[in-house]
């Protein structure tokens, strides 16, 4: 099973849509900041892996750009 395309398409959905647009629109994506999504039940493992490292730091920034 692919997990982190499930947990994707659950961020999909209107209401996680809606929160990653509210953050989007603060335009930071330090790790401390990622960490304020961390709420999200349904996205929290894949937000957790986002903010393990730098470079997943960088594709959570194009994550939360697109």
């Amino acid at each position: 099973m692919n997990t982190t395309g499930y947990q994707q398409r659950k961020c999909n959905s209107k209401n996680e849509n809606e929160k990653l647009r509210i953050f989007k629109q603060q335009q930071q994506y330090s790790i401390s900041q990622l960490s304020i999504c961390l709420y999200m039940d349904q996205c929290s493992t894949l937000l957790s892996s986002l903010c393990s490292n730098f470079e997943k730091k960088v594709w959570a920034k194009y994550f939360f750009s697109n």
